[in-house]
């Protein structure tokens, strides 16, 4: 199955993600595989539908995550987005 891993700080802790969205820890840091299967990612709508699953598997890698301020859980949110976005768009070929 496709997948864009969205790694995130390695002191975090992971939680139970949905079906198409998998937490895993490798070498001591959290990721979140994301399936694309099913979506055309070199269309508009493609991307979009990505984009939110994303997002949502960026919530669940940081939530989850034992941070001592809201700072720390922001900048996982952010650095796990972003990473998945670039994933994203470079199998776009964008």
């Amino acid at each position: 199955m496709h997948r864009i891993l969205i790694a995130a700080v390695a002191a975090m802790l992971a939680t139970p993600a949905s079906a198409d969205q998998r937490i895993v820890i490798s070498k001591g840091v959290p990721i979140a595989r994301v399936s694309y299967s099913g979506l055309d990612l070199r269309s508009a709508d493609g991307r979009r539908h990505m984009a939110r699953r994303i997002r949502v598997a960026a919530e669940q890698l940081c939530v989850g995550a034992f941070f001592e301020t809201e700072a720390g859980r922001n900048g996982c949110y952010v650095a796990a987005v972003t990473s998945g976005l670039n994933q994203m768009n470079a199998l776009a070929g964008l």
